[in-house]
């Protein structure tokens, strides 16, 4: 990924309210940039459960929707690491039916 890109999505990722700090980048089938998102919390969760947030790539498909073809996930720690991460089996269903492909940045 694009040094530049990677910066973007690693500073978006650090504005998160989430406990998790996620963001991600969408790409189209030509490679183009389409956007950068951050995982976040749902207005109405009152008591948050597993898998109950905002997460990158529902943001990222609702937004953009069949024009994606690769999605980028980052996920930072709270002292700025990067951590391993993976979508979770509800988003990645939805990742399977849309045919988009994700790869991770890793440490």
């Amino acid at each position: 990924m694009n040094p530049t890109i990677q910066n973007a999505v690693f500073k978006k990722a650090t504005h998160s309210p989430s406990h998790i700090r996620m963001a991600g980048v969408a790409f189209s089938k030509k490679g183009e940039f389409l956007g950068i998102v951050s995982n976040g919390f749902r207005a109405n969760n009152i008591v948050p459960a597993r898998y109950s947030g905002e997460h990158v790539e529902r943001k990222l498909i609702a937004r953009y929707g069949n024009l994606i073809s690769k999605i980028v996930l980052m996920r930072i720690g709270r002292g700025g690491a990067i951590l391993p991460i993976d979508p979770c089996p509800k988003c990645q269903k939805l990742l399977d039916k849309y045919g988009i492909k994700v790869s991770t940045v890793r440490a």
